[in-house]
């Protein structure tokens, strides 16, 4: 597709060869979605390329949908039809997603460009019934996950480097309403059930969230939601009317399209009206082009097509089984139904080094301060039945919308920390994300604010956690220089601190991050000696484990492979003795160790036998970290 400018400038406003988050090269437009244009960009250091699609308005309630939209997305369960969310950015203020890159073109081009018809309708037909079946597929996977798509369409209709269709751009998708009442009951509830929180509060939340899923998370019988911004084209009746709308609407929209791809162009203006297309081309039994419906075909288009939503199909179960018999009768290759992994490990609100802590409490204060009614934010809270990712970036809306509330109202002491609070909690769930640049830009927001913090305000102790943590981020953006001026700043704050274990904590960690920017180097080895010191009087086992760690990594890089075993071996000693004390929130600290001795070692059969150590233990830590799937992969190479 050729680029789209706009006075030299593509639908974006970005320019062909423009760096944007100092990452991303932009190539050319990709066209436009749901509240937003697209582009295709290439990230420099990995060469991966990627659907850009950038917010058009710069509005905070836009700048809220269209996180929303993101959450569900990504939300969704990997599936071969389905186009995955990969993340979430901020540039100038607006929101930008960035989804896998289908190298195929969409479903409208195809059709536009008449290539569903070439070769005969024998062959046209065989093409409509794959393309149908691998999207009906992939909004039954949606469904089961109770969302709803809302928009489908052959713009949204994209394939595969292998031609396999895949579903995009979940922009108008909806989980419907939560009733305020009824979510606070049921949290009153579970809080009951499971027991008193002071007994240990992740096992605690763990076994809450548990349970929640186990009542709640089974798939919804019925899903209902209110549609914004369709395209009329392809709406269903009720969507037309603006009428609560369900999976009927999708099945209808689904229809539609399977119609178009037949006659090889839309022939009417509105959605509503293609049930009485359907009809008038089955009355003529063949196509313009030739191509015969076959009657089980027209049959289930006609079911799909009925004006009643009550008297439509709701389910694309029988949709996709039709389609199946009709593939085989046509010798078409029918693969199995992808299954679903209804597993998907405890939610937990903490990272490896990391926590954040459960954003509701944030946002209620948020909304007083902000003069609502604190009743309104539980329209925010998680539904209970999404995957692991999408449960993080709940947690970011929620996080998102006390920051906007908080930025609205007079600035006191209070708000400043609650204000921070919420910065640095969203900062690290971006981290979990792996997105190091809205981490940073976050980190960067919260220093401003701790900056016009008075001396005296308690906000201020947090000034080195947080420059600690942007050093982190600046490292993995590959920007060292930074993050080890950061981490300087870190070590200046925290030796300003009172005498205390937390200080303690905060100088070793600062000094570590420090060690770990300048690894391979005997500035390094520096920066561990003073972290064991801060490690020592702190009186904590696992921090002396992490040095340990450090050190061992910049000697293997200084060639010093004889030392540097023996200080992985006192690591693991270490880690394995306070694990069997009871200290499970290690596993995460010891798996990255397993990980990072793996991919020193020069023997494959050590290089294995760690590598799956770092999967069992990370696995042990939380459902989806980043350090696990380098495991993984680092495993599936060897084996």
């Amino acid at each position: 597709m050729a680029a789209h400018l706009v006075g030299g400038k593509l639908l974006t406003g970005w320019s062909t060869g423009e760096s944007i988050l100092g990452e991303f090269e932009v190539e050319r437009d990709l066209g436009v979605g749901g509240f937003g244009s697209v582009a295709l960009v290439r990230s420099r250091r990995t060469g991966e390329r990627y659907a850009a699609k950038r917010l058009h308005e710069q509005e905070a309630h836009m700048r809220n949908l269209l996180l929303i939209e993101a959450q569900r997305w990504m939300g969704l369960p990997a599936h071969p039809h389905i186009v995955p969310c990969r993340f979430v950015r901020m540039l100038e203020g607006r929101m930008v997603v960035f989804s896998e890159y289908a190298p195929g073109g969409s479903l409208a081009d195809r059709i536009a460009r008449g290539e569903i018809h070439q070769d005969g309708p024998d062959e046209a037909l065989k093409r409509v019934l794959s393309i149908a079946l691998d999207t009906a597929r992939g909004l039954s996977a949606a469904h089961a996950s109770g969302l709803l798509h809302l928009d489908f369409k052959p713009a949204n209709v994209l394939f595969a480097e292998d031609g396999t269709a895949r579903i995009t751009d979940f922009g108008l998708a909806a989980t419907g309403e939560t009733d305020p009442a009824a979510a606070i009951q049921i949290d009153w509830v579970l809080d009951i059930i499971v027991g008193d929180a002071a007994r240990d509060a992740d096992e605690h939340a763990d076994l809450k969230q548990a349970l929640l899923e186990s009542v709640l998370g089974r798939e919804p019988t019925t899903i209902s939601a209110m549609a914004y911004g369709l395209t009329g084209a392809y709406a269903s009746p009720e969507q037309a009317e603006n009428r609560r709308v369900g999976r009927a609407s999708d099945i209808w929209s689904w229809a539609a399209t399977v119609l178009e791809m037949l006659l090889g162009r839309r022939t009417w203006p509105s959605g509503t009206v293609a049930g009485a297309v359907l009809a008038a081309t089955l009355r003529r039994n063949v196509t313009r082009s030739g191509l015969v419906i076959p009657p089980g075909l027209a049959r289930l288009l006609t079911a799909c097509l009925t004006v009643d939503e009550t008297a439509r199909l709701h389910d694309f179960a029988p949709v996709v089984q039709d389609l199946c018999a009709l593939a085989s009768r046509l010798g078409l290759p029918v693969s199995q139904e992808p299954v679903r992994n209804g597993s998907e490990g405890i939610y937990r609100r903490r990272t490896v080094d990391g926590a954040w802590q459960d954003p509701r409490g944030l946002l209620h204060f948020a909304f007083e301060q902000a003069g609502l009614p604190p009743e309104d934010a539980v329209r925010f809270w998680p539904k209970g039945r999404d995957t692991h990712r999408s449960l993080l970036m709940q947690d970011l809306t929620m996080l998102e919308e006390a920051r906007r509330l908080l930025e609205s109202c007079s600035e006191t002491a209070q708000i400043r920390a609650a204000l921070v609070r919420a910065l640095r909690d969203g900062a690290v769930i971006h981290e979990r994300l792996g997105d190091w640049d809205a981490s940073a830009a976050r980190l960067r927001a919260a220093l401003a604010v701790i900056d016009r913090a008075e001396p005296e305000e308690p906000v201020r102790v947090a000034l080195s956690n947080v420059h600690n943590m942007l050093a982190i981020a600046l490292r993995n953006v590959g920007d060292n220089r930074g993050s080890l001026n950061e981490s300087r700043l870190a070590v200046e704050q925290a030796r300003r601190l009172p005498e205390s274990a937390y200080a303690s904590d905060v100088l070793h960690e600062a000094l570590l991050t420090a060690a770990n920017t300048t690894a391979g180097t005997e500035e390094a080895l520096h920066f561990v000696d003073a972290a064991a010191e801060a490690a020592a009087a702190g009186q904590d086992a696992a921090n002396l484990a992490k040095c340990h760690m450090s050190r061992a990594a910049t000697l293997e890089l200084m060639g010093a492979r004889e030392k540097a075993v023996a200080e992985w071996t006192r690591a693991d000693e270490i880690l394995t003795r306070l694990a069997a004390e009871g200290r499970r929130d290690l596993a995460g600290v010891h798996g990255i160790s397993c990980l990072n001795r793996a991919q020193f070692e020069d023997l494959p059969d050590q290089e294995t036998a760690y590598a799956r150590k770092a999967v069992e233990l990370l696995r042990q830590a939380d459902a989806d970290l980043p350090q696990q799937h380098g495991a993984q992969k680092l495993l599936s190479f060897r084996e």
